[in-house]
């Protein structure tokens, strides 16, 4: 039979920067690796191409629609980022998965080239200020992408923000038979997490624990003035 190994988010992130990502990069650099998912967001700082420093935490695309996030949890990821990456001047951030490659696509810029912070802050008040049916149609979305791409934009620009990174590279990661995958699997990831929990909650992507919707409003992520603070706050692009 064949055997399965469970690996953890920095194991992952080790491989996949090893694998895939490593060699479309400038080496030497410092780099911030985001990767968001449906129940947690895994982020890792490289540095001489090895990881510096790495955390995971419970704020996810489907925990945020369903409001399930706790305030001291994004207190927790904002001063974890700001710590570990106080040091690093000018930090680009690397982004994979669906939602980040769906957004780069949607800024038709070349492959390779980085996506400058500030693109993501416009694209993102275009597509929240449109329903969700607009957005399967104009910007044809799938509809699983059209509800998590707001959510997942919102972390990626708080990350970056309290990183004060500038830009962000989403590089093609080729699956084992050594064509382009086309980064789906965090939709798939989401489908999956909707499908577990009855639509009604998010269970974490690393665990089999079951998320139950909590009522205490200490478990409402936060308002809209206060989610959209990082557009006041944001980075200034360039390299």
């Amino acid at each position: 039979g064949i055997n399965l190994e469970i690996i953890e988010g920095k194991e992952e992130a080790e491989i996949l920067y090893a694998t895939q990502i490593a060699g479309q990069l400038t080496p030497n650099r410092p780099y911030l690796y985001i990767d968001v998912g449906g129940g947690s967001t895994e982020i890792s700082v490289f540095h001489d191409e090895a990881i510096h420093a790495s955390k995971s935490f419970k704020i996810g695309t489907i925990r945020l629609l369903n409001k399930m996030v706790k305030k001291e949890v994004w207190n927790e990821m904002e001063t974890w980022v700001k710590s570990e990456t106080q040091n690093f001047q000018g930090l680009s951030s690397i982004g994979t998965g669906g939602n980040i490659s769906k957004i780069f696509k949607m800024n038709g810029l070349p492959k390779g080239q980085p996506l400058p912070f500030v693109n993501i802050v416009h694209l993102y008040d275009e597509i929240k200020s449109i329903s969700y049916e607009d957005r399967i149609r104009h910007y044809d979305m799938k509809p699983d992408r059209a509800d998590v791409i707001i959510p997942a934009s919102d972390i990626y620009m708080r990350v970056m923000t309290w990183a004060k990174s500038p830009q962000i590279y989403v590089p093609k990661v080729v699956d084992d038979g050594g064509s382009e995958e086309e980064n789906d699997d965090e939709s798939c990831n989401e489908k999956k997490l909707r499908e577990k929990n009855g639509n009604d909650g998010a269970g974490d992507d690393d665990d089999d624990d079951d998320v139950k919707m909590q009522d205490d409003e200490d478990e409402q992520e936060p308002s809209d003035d206060e989610g959209d603070s990082h557009q006041s706050d944001a980075v200034d692009d360039g390299n």
